[in-house]
């Protein structure tokens, strides 16, 4: 992933270079994240994504309510307002601004299968045409997050710089 050279939140730099690169190494995020792309998002290219000279490009920027987040052609960007929200709960922090990042990162590479040629099975399109009922990939992101108990929640994390 590229961070966007706009961003100048360092909690949120941090986040995305730091914390999620982590959590995209749990075999069970690696598992869903394979599942709700049909296949794309496999280990080999999770990990490739999560690099810092692969797209898609990250970025902290305001959206259209009630969306809290989107993913257009190469670029993922989580709702400022949302990410200061979260960032202001200090249990939930760690919760769901992953579970939004992976799961904007699988409508991604939902468009990256199609874009090469591939049709989306059944649970990639459970996720990238989920609706109004929200996706599945949430719920299960959800679970195996709480059960990892492993992420400080931000406002006590140390940065990467201490």
């Amino acid at each position: 992933m590229l961070l966007s050279s706009m961003v100048s939140d360092a909690d949120f730099a941090d986040f995305i270079l730091g914390t999620i690169p982590d959590i995209a190494r749990l075999p069970a995020v690696q598992v869903a994240m394979e599942k709700y792309t049909s296949g794309y998002l496999n280990k080999t290219r999770l990990t490739a994504v999560m690099t810092t000279a692969s797209y898609p490009l990250v970025e902290l920027g305001p959206v259209k309510p009630p969306a809290t987040a989107w993913c257009e052609h190469n670029t993922i960007r989580i709702g400022t307002s949302y990410f200061q929200f979260y960032k202001n709960l200090i249990g939930n922090y760690p919760i769901w601004v992953p579970v939004t990042f992976f799961h904007e990162l699988a409508h991604w590479g939902c468009r990256m299968r199609q874009e090469e040629g591939h049709s989306l099975d059944r649970h990639g399109r459970e996720h990238d045409y989920h609706g109004e009922f929200g996706s599945p990939l949430n719920p299960e992101l959800d679970r195996v997050l709480r059960a990892q108990k492993c992420f400080v929640p931000a406002p006590t994390r140390p940065t990467r710089a201490a």
